[in-house]
């Protein structure tokens, strides 16, 4: 056999062995008018609208009525598709499930929209392959509820929440507020949630410290608005309670000497959230000595007491307070003082200022002659109600008005001879009285001797009082002001003021001067004599005149001068 002939049979071999496997593997296609679909919905758009949320089905039959197989491809809403191999005079079925979700309200209608093809032909259908249905809007509100970060929750602090929100409908949520059962007074408003808008919402509250302490306490919170159902979210946290241990100490008795035996009480108070148990008390002085406190609740007191004789010299005792588990809660520190013993404290009244009273009463000078003048002064250091001046039986010299500081200076005459006493005495308006006696002696009046009246220079004497007195002594006093001129050798004038408007009063007293031959010359500067009874006596006024002794000196200064002059030539 030729090469040529070989190749030949082989090439034949190929062509039959190709057409062996195309008519073999190749899919036999059915007549596609042989095919035909059907759709079935389970909710029919006659039935009303839908509501989101709610679950579609649609049952797609294909029958085929050909005497091959063949294939189909069912497709639906959104890209859903569905393949089915259809043996010959037999049907398939696919079915496409949709749950309506919250995007699809709002827009408009929901249509579904059905195809079946075969090797990309369309297959005829049977009734209606379009659905169109309307969505029922649907709100819907989620919450989630945690306590804040770094929150340690304390009695009678302040606790905060993250309260997180999403509206996971399909149309808006408003009115929404957040209510928390623990504090059901105090709302959070949230108000408007858009559809698929989240937000996240800090409620605070103040911790009541009447709370439980120290365990598991459970809270929750309700979101209640409109266009949604309410939501509750429950949490759960525990509040911290903390003990607080305040402490004193008494002695009993706090008065002792070395030897006597008393009682230190130590008073322990639970300020703290919670109670206290098993609490300890010891101290550094008796090691055996334990006194433990089974109980001890809030706002409690408990006195541990501790009996001891006090030694020689003095000593600090440390009492210990321990929990249980022998951690130290507090520490007291009491110190016996032998040398110094503890006295109560006393209060001692304020003593009451003594009010003392004085009176200062003088008479310048002490002695003098008749009808010359002497001045008394009286002072009080306080303020008195009444000042008086009485000499023997007279009626006294009344000086009201006198005030603490306030000194009174008199000027008067008398022509008594011998001694007198001058009374003073003030009463005080508290009823106390002071008194001073004052004795002066008064001598006989002497003659002047004759001599020429002379003209003196015109002095003002001070402002003074004047006390004018009786020549017997019983006559009233009176005092005023007075203002007194030294006169001319003709007159004397007294110038009298009364207590509102002022008055002169001008006394001339005539001076008649007798030859030589007279024995005595009365000068206008000399006071009259005192009649026996010395009564009706004007105050003196003026001075003695010193006329001769000025003329003497005179005189004597020019026989010197002539004297000097001689010797010189």
């Amino acid at each position: 056999m030729s090469i040529t002939t070989s190749l030949r049979r082989a090439f034949a071999f190929a062509l039959v062995l190709l057409f062996c496997l195309w008519t073999g593997i190749s899919p036999v296609h059915a007549d596609t008018s042989k095919l035909v679909f059907s759709v079935s919905p389970s909710v029919l758009p006659t039935a009303g609208s839908v509501n989101v949320g709610q679950d579609l089905l649609f049952d797609v039959t294909v029958k085929n009525t050909d005497v091959v197989q063949t294939t189909v491809q069912v497709m639906g809403r959104g890209g859903w598709v569905r393949s089915l191999i259809i043996p010959p005079g037999e049907s398939g079925v696919a079915t496409m499930y949709y749950k309506v979700a919250a995007t699809d309200n709002g827009t408009g209608s929901l249509v579904f929209n059905f195809t079946v093809t075969e090797n990309l032909l369309p297959v005829a259908a049977v009734g209606s392959t379009e659905f169109v249905y309307s969505v029922v809007g649907v709100g819907n509100v989620t919450a989630d509820v945690q306590v804040s970060r770094n929150q340690k929750p304390t009695l009678g602090g302040i606790m905060s929440f993250d309260v997180y929100l999403r509206n996971t409908g399909n149309t808006q949520a408003s009115s929404i507020t957040i209510n928390h059962a623990l504090d059901p007074y105090n709302n959070t408003d949230v108000g408007l949630l858009m559809p698929g808008e989240s937000r996240t919402y800090q409620v605070w509250w103040t911790i009541p410290t009447s709370m439980p302490a120290n365990q598991n306490l459970t809270d929750s919170f309700t979101i209640r608005g409109t266009g949604f159902s309410p939501v509750k979210k429950e949490i759960s946290f525990v509040i911290l309670g903390f003990t607080r241990i305040d402490t004193s100490y008494t002695v009993n008795p706090n008065n002792y000497v070395a030897g006597d035996k008393i009682t230190i009480s130590i008073a322990v108070s639970n300020t703290g959230d919670v109670p206290c148990e098993n609490l300890i008390v010891t101290n550094s002085e008796d090691t055996r000595w334990k006194d433990t406190i089974a109980y001890l609740a809030v706002n409690g007191t408990v006195n541990s007491r501790y009996s001891y004789v006090v030694p020689s010299k003095s000593r600090d005792i440390t009492f210990y307070i321990d929990d249980a588990n022998r951690n130290s809660v507090a520490q007291v520190y009491v110190r016996i003082d032998v040398a110094t013993p503890v006295e109560k404290e006393t209060i001692k009244p304020t003593p009451v200022p003594e009010v003392k009273h004085s009176l200062v009463f003088s008479i310048t000078p002490t002695s003098g002659k008749a009808n010359e003048s002497f001045t008394a002064s009286a002072l009080t250091g306080d303020k008195a109600s009444k000042v008086t001046i009485q000499v023997g039986s007279d009626s006294p010299l009344n000086l009201d008005g006198n005030s603490a500081g306030t000194e009174w200076t008199l000027t008067f005459k008398t022509a008594t001879v011998g001694s007198r006493a001058y009374v003073c005495k003030a009463v005080f308006p508290d009823g106390k009285e002071e008194t001073v006696t004052k004795t002066i002696t008064i001598l006989a009046e002497e003659k002047p001797k004759e001599e020429t009246p002379a003209e003196k220079p015109k002095e003002e004497k001070p402002k003074e009082e004047t006390l004018k007195e009786s020549g017997d002594d019983s006559s009233a006093w009176d005092i005023t002001p007075t203002t007194t001129t030294t006169p001319t050798p003709a007159s004397t004038t007294t110038t009298t003021p009364t207590s509102t408007t002022p008055t002169t009063a001008t006394t001339p007293t005539q001076q008649t001067t007798t030859p030589p031959k007279t024995t005595t010359t009365t000068p206008t500067n000399q006071p009259p004599k005192a009649t026996s009874n010395d009564t009706a006596r004007l105050p003196q006024t003026g001075y003695p005149s010193h006329a001769p002794i000025v003329i003497a000196i005179v005189v004597l200064l020019v026989a010197l001068i002539g004297i000097f002059v001689l010797r010189r030539r």
